[in-house]
């Protein structure tokens, strides 16, 4: 008996090694062949309106780069993307702070989308975005260092935002954890839903996201809509209107009338137009000490008010990174890359993790002589939940992460 315990066990085990670098094998070679070809430019196209206005699937006019470097117009859809003629590349602009702008970076977004929410590529098991293994997303940026942030914070929000699409759709008062795992979403495997399920149901989690219900109730309007901050931005650069960080939040917060959306708004708003007359030279560019810098205090050191999705102070605050630099020590975007041979070990510890889980929950406990080769330590709790910390609320412009209300001294 102790025997066939001993060869299923290895069979799974050998079963779960084959459909995970299956997993990883899929995942690397649709990595390897992105179908976009990324610029870094500062310079805006003149025409940034290229999404179609039919209520059917939104259609996108990008420009288009083939092998001999011809660049041409095409219409495409998000499905179009993966369709290409061999050799087609879609070129993707991004302005000074690193940010998706123009025309293909709604499509991109798209796109970004689609691989956000397939767990082949991001597996929902993952207790928070951080814990992603680090490989997943490491090839797509082996040519694209500069929009790296960007594409990581848009990969992160979706991917945040499909759980919370699956969580709504399958929580029910009425039925037990266990029944809940039984009820897999169609496309979704079995494992993933289980831990994912687990995670959910922790006291600590549900009482995270009661309070953090309470953060976004608190929330301003905004009328920001579907255009992300970087694209408005350029527009308005392209249409010679003015542009600072202040004048991005009172435009986004204010109704086609020119009223503001509530009160609380209008006193804010009206807060930072009154410094922004008071203090022009702080227009120039974005300043820790510009208007919006003034009302709401000084910036977490993962995102930039008013800026859009991806950007971090050290890009915008170039005179001030120091600064920065020294405010948040050991702060994730200050500190010292880690190590090849720690992410690796990283990696192999969440794998294996998932394994036995999987294992236990199949088969049962691993048998006693195999004890010692699985003794992983459990993965650090969460810090965070699908909904926003309770430290900071829930960002209220599009992807920008912008606080809604000032600081208070």
């Amino acid at each position: 008996m102790e025997s066939l315990r001993n060869t299923v066990f290895h069979h799974h085990l050998m079963e779960s090694l084959r459909s995970m670098l299956y997993h990883l094998h899929h995942l690397m070679e649709y990595l390897l062949s992105p179908p976009f070809h990324l610029h870094h430019l500062v310079q805006v196209s003149s025409r940034q309106t290229g999404r179609s206005t039919s209520n059917e699937e939104p259609h996108w006019f990008v420009d288009v780069i083939d092998k001999r470097q011809v660049i041409k117009t095409i219409r495409l859809k998000v499905k179009d993307v993966h369709n290409l003629d061999k050799g087609l590349r879609i070129i993707v602009e991004f302005d000074e702070y690193h940010a998706a702008i123009g025309k293909s970076a709604g499509l991109i977004a798209g796109v970004l989308g689609q691989l956000a929410t397939n767990p082949m590529y991001f597996p929902i098991g993952f207790e928070k975005w951080q814990s992603m293994p680090k490989s997943f997303l490491d090839r797509v940026f082996n040519d694209i260092i500069v929009a790296k942030a960007w594409l990581n914070s848009s990969i992160n929000k979706k991917w945040r935002e499909y759980r919370l699409k699956l969580w709504k759709e399958a929580d029910d008062p009425l039925l037990s954890k266990e029944d809940i795992i039984k009820n897999v979403p169609d496309g979704i495997p079995m494992d993933q839903w289980a831990l994912f399920v687990t995670y959910r149901m922790k006291e600590e989690t549900k009482e995270r996201c009661k309070k953090n219900a309470h953060i976004r109730k608190n929330q301003l309007p905004h009328t920001c809509g579907a255009m992300s901050l970087a694209r408005r931005r350029a527009a308005m650069k392209a249409m010679g209107k003015a542009f600072d960080r202040g004048k991005m939040w009172t435009e986004t917060h204010k109704r086609k009338d020119g009223s503001y959306v509530t009160d609380e708004a209008r006193v804010i708003g009206e807060g930072i137009e009154e410094i922004r007359t008071e203090r022009a030279e702080s227009l120039d560019e974005p300043s820790p000490n510009d208007a919006l810098g003034i009302v709401f205090g000084p910036e977490h050191p993962a995102r930039v008010r008013g800026l859009g999705l991806g950007v971090v102070p050290t890009v915008p605050f170039k005179q001030t990174s120091a600064r920065y630099r020294r405010g948040y020590v050991g702060s994730s975007s200050t500190t010292a890359p880690t190590p090849a041979w720690q992410q690796e070990m990283t990696d192999v510890k969440s794998k294996l993790n998932a394994l036995i889980s999987l294992y236990e929950r199949n088969i049962g406990n691993i048998p006693e002589e195999f004890a010692h080769l699985f003794s992983t330590p459990q993965q650090a709790p969460d810090l965070g939940s699908d909904a926003p910390s309770t430290v900071e609320p829930r960002r209220s412009l599009d992807e920008s992460n912008n606080d809604d209300r000032p600081s208070v001294s």
